[in-house]
């Protein structure tokens, strides 16, 4: 999917990161990757779809974590952003 993704067959690498997914589905990259691929071409919903899935398994990961926090922010999501503010305050991201 990387491959697609820089050379921008952005759908490709975003089905090819599907079909990671479900051949190996303990392995949380693939879908990290697809959030990334869908924050990059601007359709954030559909990111913050993935990286929300993703999150239970990445709790302790803080670029992830940021990232939640701002798209939520960005939605107007009071409550969804300020729970991942406090869990970057808890991980010392901020004060």
């Amino acid at each position: 999917s990387y491959c697609y993704f820089k050379i921008q067959a952005y759908r490709s690498a975003i089905e090819t990161g599907k079909r990671c997914s479900k051949f190996h589905p303990t392995n949380t990259d693939p879908i990290v990757n697809i959030g990334k691929t869908f924050l990059h071409i601007k359709e954030n919903d559909s990111a913050l779809y993935y990286f929300e899935k993703v999150y239970p398994n990445r709790s302790e990961d803080k670029g992830l974590t940021e990232v939640l926090y701002k798209l939520w922010n960005e939605k107007g999501n009071i409550e969804r952003a300020s729970f991942y503010y406090r869990r970057m305050q808890i991980m010392g991201m901020v004060k």
